[in-house]
Parts: C-alpha cells; sequence; structure tokens
C-alpha cells in the first residue's frame, strides 16, 4: 500500500521544475512561440476491479508535453502507441493561459477516469452486479511505460490558430502542434 498522488499534481510539478530556463523564448510571457523546447511527460495509467471469476480492466500510455508558459498538449493512447509514431492530428491542445492551465491543460486525466470507470461499469452491470464509483476502482499509475523514458526535453514546432482572427489580444485561442522530436542538444 502507498499514499495515493494526484497526477495532474504530479505534471504539473514536474514542469515548474524542470522547465528549461530559457525566458529569451517568449516574445510575450501569454503567447509562445512557434517553435521551442518543450517537455514530455508520459503516464501509464491503469484501473482495474475484480470480482470473483471477472476481471475489469482499462489502461492507456498519456503522453502530455508542456512549452511555453502555459500551453499544453495531450494524446492518450489506449492502443499504446509510441509518442513518436504520433501525428500532429492526434495532439489536442488543453490549454494556453496561466490562470489555470494545471486545471484545464491536465483536465482529461479526470476525463479519462471518467471513461474508464464508465466502460467498466457496463461489464460490470451486464454481469449482474451492481456499478460501483470510480474511487472504488483499483488505480495505477505511473512514469514512463513500454521502456520509455518518463520523462525528455523535446523540440516542438506549434502555431497559433485564432479563434477570432480580427482580434490581436483579448481573444482565446488555439494552437496546433506542426512536429514534436527528441531534442539534440549541439
Amino acid at each position: 500500500m502507498s499514499f495515493a498522488i494526484e497526477t495532474d499534481n504530479l505534471l504539473g510539478t514536474l514542469w515548474d521544475n524542470l522547465r528549461p530556463d530559457r525566458p529569451s523564448r517568449f516574445d510575450h510571457p501569454y503567447r509562445p512561440q512557434d517553435g521551442e523546447v518543450g517537455l514530455l511527460v508520459t503516464l501509464d495509467l491503469t484501473m482495474s476491479h475484480y470480482a470473483g471469476e471477472n476481471e475489469y480492466h482499462r489502461s492507456a500510455l498519456v503522453y502530455t508535453v508542456f512549452t511555453a508558459n502555459t500551453s499544453v498538449f495531450v494524446h492518450a493512447s489506449r492502443d499504446f502507441k509510441r509518442w513518436q509514431d504520433l501525428i500532429p492530428e492526434d495532439w489536442a491542445n488543453m490549454s494556453n493561459h496561466d490562470s489555470c492551465w494545471r486545471t484545464d491543460g491536465l483536465r482529461n486525466l479526470h476525463l479519462l477516469q471518467g471513461t474508464f470507470a464508465k466502460e467498466m461499469n457496463e461489464e460490470i452491470v451486464g454481469h449482474g452486479n451492481s456499478p460501483l464509483a470510480p474511487r472504488e476502482f483499483g488505480q495505477f499509475c505511473s512514469l514512463g511505460g513500454l521502456a520509455q523514458k518518463p520523462w525528455r526535453y523535446v523540440d516542438v514546432a506549434h502555431e497559433r490558430i485564432p479563434d477570432n482572427p480580427g482580434k490581436r489580444f483579448g481573444s482565446y485561442y488555439r494552437r496546433r502542434i506542426l512536429s514534436i522530436q527528441d531534442r539534440v542538444e549541439a
């Protein structure tokens, strides 16, 4: 038995402590450059429940890329693709603002937990048992997965997609990944 750790808190703390100290990469603290160094963190998430002869299990690798001050990109790979095999469209831009990048940027972890619980409860009820609350399932989270490094610095190219292209400031916007590659230090 061990203490539970909130994965969204873990990821936020990693980014706060491992972000490259390169303030020159910002032309404005809230508007990241189009290409820069990011931190890619890999989580292996599993949810399970055992009831008699029945076993219920869901798992995914969750890749999270932090760039600039507040940009967060995420992909949850339930088919356990390596991050190098993902295409730019696989990445979801979850946040680009400083007020709540930890909650908005990492909310996919809570959504994935809910999805796993819903899917397993459908099977559990199908076997004639009562559904469980998400906290009643066994949950396991580890850094890394499939012999991957738990975190690494990557070169990230992305571009801004304004929701309101007529406004220069004040409109909410998204970013789109153009490419992610292992960081090669000179």
